[in-house]
Protein backbone atom coordinates (compact mmCIF):
# COMPACT_ATOMS: atom_id res chain seq x y z
CA UNK A 1 0.00 0.00 0.00
CA UNK A 2 1.26 3.27 -1.38
CA UNK A 3 2.13 6.32 1.74
CA UNK A 4 1.68 9.57 -0.60
CA UNK A 5 2.16 12.32 1.49
CA UNK A 6 2.53 10.92 4.93
CA UNK A 7 4.96 12.67 7.09
CA UNK A 8 6.50 10.36 9.68
CA UNK A 9 8.52 12.57 11.83
CA UNK A 10 10.40 13.96 8.66
CA UNK A 11 10.81 10.56 7.14
CA UNK A 12 8.55 10.35 4.19
CA UNK A 13 7.94 7.29 2.03
CA UNK A 14 7.80 7.74 -1.79
CA UNK A 15 6.03 4.33 -2.86
CA UNK A 16 7.06 0.41 -2.86
CA UNK A 17 10.59 0.78 -4.81
CA UNK A 18 11.86 3.95 -3.09
CA UNK A 19 11.76 5.99 -0.05
CA UNK A 20 13.46 9.51 0.77
CA UNK A 21 14.75 10.81 3.69
CA UNK A 22 14.00 14.18 3.81
CA UNK A 23 15.66 14.71 7.42
CA UNK A 24 19.19 13.27 7.02
CA UNK A 25 20.20 16.33 5.79
CA UNK A 26 19.34 18.36 8.64
CA UNK A 27 20.75 15.50 11.13
CA UNK A 28 24.25 15.47 8.86
CA UNK A 29 24.64 19.11 9.08
CA UNK A 30 23.71 19.41 12.39
CA UNK A 31 26.47 16.95 13.39
CA UNK A 32 28.48 18.83 11.56
CA UNK A 33 27.89 22.31 12.84
CA UNK A 34 28.13 20.92 16.51
CA UNK A 35 31.63 19.32 15.92
CA UNK A 36 33.10 22.25 14.62
CA UNK A 37 31.77 24.65 17.40
CA UNK A 38 33.23 21.53 19.77
CA UNK A 39 36.54 21.68 18.31
CA UNK A 40 36.82 25.20 17.74
CA UNK A 41 36.07 25.84 21.29
CA UNK A 42 38.78 23.36 22.45
CA UNK A 43 41.52 25.10 20.66
CA UNK A 44 40.60 28.96 21.60
CA UNK A 45 40.36 27.02 25.38
CA UNK A 46 43.97 26.17 24.92
CA UNK A 47 45.02 29.15 23.41
CA UNK A 48 43.32 31.67 26.09
CA UNK A 49 44.87 29.09 28.94
CA UNK A 50 48.11 29.85 27.53
CA UNK A 51 47.50 33.44 27.60
CA UNK A 52 45.97 34.08 30.83
CA UNK A 53 48.09 31.97 32.23
CA UNK A 54 46.21 28.81 33.70
CA UNK A 55 48.41 26.27 32.02
CA UNK A 56 51.57 27.69 34.91
CA UNK A 57 50.10 25.80 37.33
CA UNK A 58 49.31 22.34 35.94
CA UNK A 59 52.36 22.19 33.37
CA UNK A 60 55.73 22.67 33.31
CA UNK A 61 57.06 25.52 31.31
CA UNK A 62 58.74 23.42 28.36
CA UNK A 63 55.20 21.74 27.69
CA UNK A 64 52.86 24.70 27.73
CA UNK A 65 54.09 26.03 24.09
CA UNK A 66 52.97 22.56 23.15
CA UNK A 67 49.86 23.37 24.20
CA UNK A 68 49.62 26.36 22.51
CA UNK A 69 50.66 24.93 19.24
CA UNK A 70 47.88 22.54 19.30
CA UNK A 71 44.94 24.84 20.26
CA UNK A 72 46.50 26.87 17.20
CA UNK A 73 46.61 24.22 14.89
CA UNK A 74 43.10 23.03 16.11
CA UNK A 75 41.52 26.57 15.17
CA UNK A 76 43.19 26.09 11.66
CA UNK A 77 41.78 22.96 10.96
CA UNK A 78 38.48 23.69 12.65
CA UNK A 79 38.03 27.21 10.22
CA UNK A 80 39.07 25.11 7.13
CA UNK A 81 36.23 22.39 7.88
CA UNK A 82 34.11 24.83 8.59
CA UNK A 83 34.95 26.72 5.08
CA UNK A 84 34.36 23.49 3.25
CA UNK A 85 30.90 23.15 5.41
CA UNK A 86 29.69 26.21 4.19
CA UNK A 87 31.07 25.57 0.42
CA UNK A 88 29.27 22.02 0.20
CA UNK A 89 25.97 23.53 1.40
CA UNK A 90 25.83 26.19 -1.18
CA UNK A 91 26.72 24.23 -3.41
CA UNK A 92 24.22 21.27 -2.67
CA UNK A 93 26.60 17.94 -1.45
CA UNK A 94 25.83 14.84 -3.99
CA UNK A 95 25.30 12.48 -0.99
CA UNK A 96 22.78 14.87 0.68
CA UNK A 97 20.97 17.11 -1.74
CA UNK A 98 17.81 18.90 -0.54
CA UNK A 99 15.53 16.50 -1.76
CA UNK A 100 17.31 13.66 0.24
CA UNK A 101 18.65 10.58 -0.87
CA UNK A 102 16.18 8.81 -2.69
CA UNK A 103 16.23 4.47 -2.43
CA UNK A 104 14.72 3.08 -5.45
CA UNK A 105 14.94 -0.17 -7.70
CA UNK A 106 18.39 0.98 -8.99
CA UNK A 107 19.92 0.87 -5.53
CA UNK A 108 23.15 -0.67 -4.97
CA UNK A 109 23.53 -1.00 -1.30
CA UNK A 110 21.91 -2.43 1.79
CA UNK A 111 19.32 -0.95 3.83
CA UNK A 112 19.70 -2.69 7.28
CA UNK A 113 16.89 -1.97 10.35
CA UNK A 114 19.86 0.58 11.60
CA UNK A 115 19.20 3.08 8.43
CA UNK A 116 15.76 4.00 9.86
CA UNK A 117 17.08 4.32 13.82
CA UNK A 118 17.27 8.02 13.59
CA UNK A 119 18.00 9.57 17.09
CA UNK A 120 18.93 13.04 17.26
CA UNK A 121 19.58 13.49 20.65
CA UNK A 122 22.16 11.54 20.34
CA UNK A 123 24.36 14.11 18.31
CA UNK A 124 23.99 16.58 21.34
CA UNK A 125 24.96 13.57 23.71
CA UNK A 126 28.65 13.06 22.05
CA UNK A 127 28.99 17.04 22.11
CA UNK A 128 28.81 16.66 26.21
CA UNK A 129 32.11 15.23 26.80
CA UNK A 130 34.13 17.49 24.59
CA UNK A 131 32.71 20.67 26.41
CA UNK A 132 34.18 19.86 29.34
CA UNK A 133 37.32 21.47 29.19
CA UNK A 134 35.41 25.32 27.68
CA UNK A 135 33.35 24.51 30.81
CA UNK A 136 36.35 24.13 33.75
CA UNK A 137 37.98 27.45 31.79
CA UNK A 138 34.50 29.27 31.77
CA UNK A 139 34.48 28.15 35.79
CA UNK A 140 37.61 30.09 36.15
CA UNK A 141 39.38 26.33 36.36
CA UNK A 142 42.47 25.84 36.65
CA UNK A 143 43.14 28.84 39.17
CA UNK A 144 45.94 31.45 38.40
CA UNK A 145 46.26 30.95 42.30
CA UNK A 146 47.30 27.64 41.98
CA UNK A 147 46.77 25.42 45.08
CA UNK A 148 45.26 26.37 48.52
CA UNK A 149 47.75 26.95 51.27
CA UNK A 150 46.20 23.81 53.15
CA UNK A 151 46.69 21.75 50.12
CA UNK A 152 50.30 22.81 50.14
CA UNK A 153 50.66 22.23 53.81
CA UNK A 154 49.75 19.33 53.65
CA UNK A 155 51.89 18.24 50.71
CA UNK A 156 55.32 19.84 53.00
CA UNK A 157 53.90 17.84 56.21
CA UNK A 158 55.67 18.74 59.43
CA UNK A 159 58.72 20.14 59.45
CA UNK A 160 62.03 18.22 60.79
CA UNK A 161 63.71 19.45 64.00
CA UNK A 162 67.71 21.06 63.67
CA UNK A 163 67.81 22.28 66.59
CA UNK A 164 70.68 24.91 66.98
CA UNK A 165 73.14 24.98 64.57
CA UNK A 166 76.96 25.33 64.84
CA UNK A 167 78.91 28.79 62.88
CA UNK A 168 80.72 27.43 59.73
CA UNK A 169 84.12 29.09 58.30
CA UNK A 170 82.72 31.44 55.72
CA UNK A 171 84.80 31.47 52.17
CA UNK A 172 84.71 34.20 50.22
CA UNK A 173 83.97 34.50 46.59
CA UNK A 174 80.61 36.55 44.89
CA UNK A 175 77.09 35.32 46.08
CA UNK A 176 76.24 31.97 43.99
CA UNK A 177 72.86 32.75 42.73
CA UNK A 178 71.32 29.62 42.53
CA UNK A 179 68.49 27.53 41.52
CA UNK A 180 66.30 25.98 44.01
CA UNK A 181 66.48 22.11 42.92
CA UNK A 182 70.35 23.19 42.38
CA UNK A 183 70.45 23.96 46.00
CA UNK A 184 68.44 20.92 47.22
CA UNK A 185 70.34 18.39 44.83
CA UNK A 186 73.62 19.95 46.30
CA UNK A 187 73.10 18.37 49.22
CA UNK A 188 73.06 14.94 48.32
CA UNK A 189 76.31 15.30 46.61
CA UNK A 190 79.65 15.80 49.54
CA UNK A 191 81.82 17.62 46.53
CA UNK A 192 79.03 20.18 46.42
CA UNK A 193 78.17 20.34 50.21
CA UNK A 194 82.07 20.64 50.74
CA UNK A 195 82.15 23.11 47.58
CA UNK A 196 79.10 25.68 49.20
CA UNK A 197 79.31 25.44 52.72
CA UNK A 198 80.19 28.44 54.12
CA UNK A 199 79.39 30.16 50.47
CA UNK A 200 77.17 33.60 50.19
CA UNK A 201 74.58 31.94 48.34
CA UNK A 202 71.07 33.82 47.30
CA UNK A 203 67.99 31.73 45.93
CA UNK A 204 63.96 31.84 45.60
CA UNK A 205 61.39 30.30 47.07
CA UNK A 206 58.40 30.50 49.54
CA UNK A 207 58.39 30.87 53.53
CA UNK A 208 56.53 28.72 56.48
CA UNK A 209 56.94 29.57 59.22
CA UNK A 210 58.79 27.28 62.18
CA UNK A 211 59.45 29.75 64.86
CA UNK A 212 59.93 33.39 65.13
CA UNK A 213 63.74 32.96 63.95
CA UNK A 214 63.47 29.63 61.55
CA UNK A 215 61.24 29.37 58.38
CA UNK A 216 61.12 26.23 56.04
CA UNK A 217 62.14 27.62 52.53
CA UNK A 218 60.32 25.76 49.62
CA UNK A 219 59.25 25.24 46.29
CA UNK A 220 56.73 23.10 44.67
CA UNK A 221 58.58 20.84 41.38
CA UNK A 222 56.38 19.54 38.31
CA UNK A 223 58.42 16.89 36.66
CA UNK A 224 55.65 17.07 33.98
CA UNK A 225 52.25 18.20 35.56
CA UNK A 226 50.58 18.85 38.32
CA UNK A 227 50.11 15.75 39.43
CA UNK A 228 53.72 15.21 40.01
CA UNK A 229 53.98 17.70 42.06
CA UNK A 230 56.76 17.32 45.18
CA UNK A 231 57.88 20.06 47.36
CA UNK A 232 61.58 20.96 47.49
CA UNK A 233 62.49 21.97 50.84
CA UNK A 234 65.55 23.69 52.46
CA UNK A 235 65.59 25.96 55.96
CA UNK A 236 66.53 29.22 57.01
CA UNK A 237 68.20 30.46 60.56
CA UNK A 238 67.91 33.91 61.36
CA UNK A 239 69.72 35.86 64.46
CA UNK A 240 67.27 38.20 64.47
CA UNK A 241 63.17 37.51 64.99
CA UNK A 242 61.63 37.76 61.27
CA UNK A 243 58.92 39.88 61.62
CA UNK A 244 55.82 37.46 60.65
CA UNK A 245 53.83 40.25 59.62
CA UNK A 246 55.93 41.41 56.80
CA UNK A 247 56.51 37.60 56.17
CA UNK A 248 53.44 35.75 55.83
CA UNK A 249 53.54 32.26 55.32
CA UNK A 250 53.61 31.42 51.75
CA UNK A 251 55.20 34.97 50.91
CA UNK A 252 57.74 35.03 47.78
CA UNK A 253 60.96 35.59 48.71
CA UNK A 254 64.19 36.18 47.57
CA UNK A 255 66.75 34.73 50.54
CA UNK A 256 70.71 35.48 51.11
CA UNK A 257 72.98 34.50 53.54
CA UNK A 258 75.60 31.89 54.61
CA UNK A 259 74.79 28.17 53.35
CA UNK A 260 75.81 24.91 55.61
CA UNK A 261 74.37 21.78 55.65
CA UNK A 262 72.42 19.95 59.04
CA UNK A 263 72.60 16.40 58.86
CA UNK A 264 69.02 14.80 60.12
CA UNK A 265 70.26 11.09 61.46
CA UNK A 266 66.57 9.98 60.94
CA UNK A 267 66.08 11.07 58.07
CA UNK A 268 69.60 9.74 56.36
CA UNK A 269 70.23 13.34 54.50
CA UNK A 270 71.33 16.55 55.08
CA UNK A 271 69.21 19.56 54.82
CA UNK A 272 70.66 22.96 53.19
CA UNK A 273 70.38 25.77 55.53
CA UNK A 274 70.90 29.54 54.97
CA UNK A 275 72.16 31.76 57.76
CA UNK A 276 70.34 35.11 57.67
CA UNK A 277 70.11 38.46 59.68
CA UNK A 278 73.75 39.28 60.47
CA UNK A 279 75.74 42.56 60.17
CA UNK A 280 74.48 42.68 56.33
CA UNK A 281 70.89 42.94 57.60
CA UNK A 282 67.95 40.39 57.57
CA UNK A 283 68.97 38.83 54.36
CA UNK A 284 64.78 38.56 52.60
CA UNK A 285 63.04 40.46 49.69
CA UNK A 286 59.57 40.39 48.91
CA UNK A 287 59.12 38.93 45.40
CA UNK A 288 56.54 38.24 42.74
CA UNK A 289 55.24 35.19 42.78
CA UNK A 290 57.27 32.36 40.26
CA UNK A 291 55.53 29.82 37.77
Amino acid sequence: MDHLGDDHGGHSHDGPDGHSHSHGLSDYYLEQLLTVFVCGAMGLTAVLMYVFGRLDVILISELRPWVLAGGVALLVVTAIRALSLWRSVGAGDADHGAAGHVHGPDCDHDHGPEDHAHMPGGIYLKTIPLMVPLLLFVMGLPSNAGFSQENIDKRLGKAVSIGEIQDVAAKSGDVLVLEFSDLNMSAYDPGKREAFEGRKVRVEGQLKKVSERDYELFRLKMTCCAADMIPLKARIKSDIVIPQSQFPDHQWVSVEGQLQFVEIPEKKMFLPVIRIGGKGGLGLQKISPKS
